[in-house]
């Protein structure tokens, strides 16, 4: 539906994201006409978490990047397709995305970045994506 998010709320029943919903704006107006201009392709942008999959096929976190602070350039966050089935099989595993995911967000957030797509990988991936934007 368009919303953003450049806040994040630590240990909040868990990490969360406090959201934005510019209902006037451009980004919204898109979503709500069913424009698909505004998908992404996230094999093109640089990725602030690396990633490997596990013999589970569980993503596993393994670098971030704090250093890709472009002035007009877009970011993907990389986090578990299934968070809730992760932390079933293995909260060491959960608590570490969680750990990684929370560094990045708080970075970029505190330099101007925000959190302006979801991106729900095909198939049975094992990673979804937020797609961060320097803040308008």
């Amino acid at each position: 539906m368009g919303a953003v998010c450049s806040k994040y709320v630590e240990n909040c029943y868990g990490d969360r994201f406090e959201v934005e919903w510019r209902i006037q704006s451009e980004h919204v107006r898109q979503r709500l006409q069913g424009d698909r201009d505004w998908q992404e392709d996230i094999a093109s942008i640089p990725q602030a978490v690396q990633l490997a999959v596990d013999e589970r096929g569980f993503a596993v976190p393994l670098d971030t990047d704090l250093s890709l602070d472009q002035p007009s350039g877009k970011l993907a966050v990389a986090v578990p397709a299934d968070f809730q089935n992760v932390k079933e099989a293995d909260m060491a595993l959960a608590l570490r995305w969680r750990l990684q995911t929370r560094a990045v967000f708080s970075h970029y957030f505190t330099k101007g970045w925000q959190v302006s797509q979801f991106i729900k990988s095909e198939g049975a991936a094992p990673a979804h994506y937020y797609l961060l934007q320097k803040s308008e």
